[in-house]
């Protein structure tokens, strides 16, 4: 016996291939309902998204459980002829029993909304899972599958595989990692201390409710909650800082960080205090302290993400800009732009060494804050620094096309609409 449980197996597979895969944009894939508490803790570990693939043994007309082969996604029919012979199973038999699979794909299709709600794994890299591999038949469908679907390349994680079971999928799968092999195999079960049937209901609940965008980043022995999301496609990372009174649920910043996202940025979003610090009446705001922490937590997304070595701008509200120009300062080669929402820049800042592209856009009746950005942008007169006021909504409009522009090779933004101060 090996593993206490399924998830246990997982967060034990995690941490053997995070090394190797946590720089990779991969996807991670269940095989059918055994595989997802497996896969949930990989994904969780890699920041990877999780999807779910149908597969159906395909056992004896006397005993379902006895595998001969199987049916997967796109029906894909895999079958071990050589058994079916000693078996003596008739053509008759063999379809009877093949198309009672099939329905079963069918119905975990339709129990799990796969067809309404398909992944998208073309040129992507996959992290197939499951809880074990025996004969072996199960895994070759959702590999052979996933190929139809385009994936780029397919490495197959499990707890533990039979030697035949092994040797099977390994012929076919780009790489194949398995914790264990024993030279005696029984079951896949008897490898686990709690082996329970999986409930449907359960299974759906976890992949719905599965998120691994909430983080916890450790800062000063201060543990800073963050939301972070990364898309698909992503083209770069966008670091949200809110200004005192403020908090990572805001939702105005929660409405730009998913407007960035369907986009192709991925964000984050964190509080800059604690709960402890907010409910205290100390002065806990000031930009030095605030500034260090944004540093660290850049060079925790830098060093502890699936970071693809990607770009990183900033978006500031309020002041929460003050920490953003400190850390650009500092992170300026790495800093592709940042924009200001109603920005109360620290004008003691060396602003000069700012070089970044910065959009600098406060709302209508904010107007008082014109003055002391104009006085920022004058101090940068390196960057491409722009200053915009009008009405929020137009402003977002704005930020994306300015994000967007930044992110590119050209430098950098077209003339808009609105008059620049």
């Amino acid at each position: 016996m090996y593993f206490k449980n399924r998830e246990q197996a997982g967060i034990v597979l995690a941490n053997a291939i995070y090394n190797e895969w946590k720089y990779k944009n991969a996807v991670v894939v269940a095989l059918s309902l055994t595989g997802v508490p497996v896969a949930k803790a990989i994904a969780k570990k890699l920041r990877a998204s999780l999807e779910m693939i149908a597969v159906s043994k395909i056992g004896t007309p006397l005993n379902p459980n006895y595998e001969i082969g199987a049916v997967g996604d796109s029906y894909q029919i895999w079958l071990n002829n050589e058994l079916i012979n000693f078996l003596n199973i008739n053509q008759f038999q063999l379809d009877k029993t093949i198309a009672r699979s099939m329905m079963e794909v069918q119905n975990i299709e339709r129990i799990f909304q796969l067809k309404l709600n398909p992944m998208d794994v073309r040129d992507r890299s996959v992290i197939l899972v499951d809880d074990g591999i025996s004969s072996g038949a199960s895994m070759l469908v959702a590999l052979r599958s996933l190929r139809i679907q385009g994936a780029k390349e397919i490495t197959v994680v499990v707890p533990v595989a039979s030697p035949t079971g092994y040797q099977l999928v390994k012929s076919e799968a780009d790489y194949l990692f398995s914790a264990h092999t024993p030279s005696i195999f029984g079951s896949v079960g008897e490898w686990y201390e709690e082996y329970p049937t999986l409930e449907v209901d359960l299974i759906k609940r976890e992949l719905k409710n599965f998120s691994f965008n909430e983080v916890s980043i450790e800062v000063f022995g201060k543990k800073i909650v963050g939301e972070l999301v990364k898309p698909k496609k992503i083209s770069g990372w966008v670091i949200f800082v809110h200004g005192k009174g403020s908090c990572r649920k805001n939702i105005k910043n929660l409405k730009i960080a998913k407007s960035l996202n369907e986009n192709g940025y991925g964000t984050l979003v964190f509080d800059l205090f604690t709960e402890d610090e907010i409910n205290s009446n100390s002065n806990y705001y000031h930009v030095d302290v605030i500034s260090q922490r944004l540093s660290m937590i850049t060079q925790w997304l830098k060093n502890n993400v699936v970071f693809d070595q990607l770009p990183i701008a900033f978006f500031g509200s309020g002041s929460g800009v003050a920490a953003i120009l400190h850390c650009v300062s500092l992170f300026e080669p790495l800093t592709q732009g940042m924009v200001s929402l109603n920005g109360k820049p620290d004008l003691l800042i060396p602003l000069q060494k700012i070089k970044c592209p910065t959009l600098f856009i406060i709302e209508s009746d904010h107007s008082e804050l014109i003055f002391s950005n104009r006085i920022a942008i004058d101090l940068m007169p390196e960057s491409n620094a722009k200053l915009m006021v009008g009405n929020i909504d137009h402003l977002v409009n704005e930020s994306l096309v300015w994000m967007k522009s930044s992110f590119s090779h050209e430098n950098r933004y077209e003339e808009s609409s609105y008059p620049n101060y």
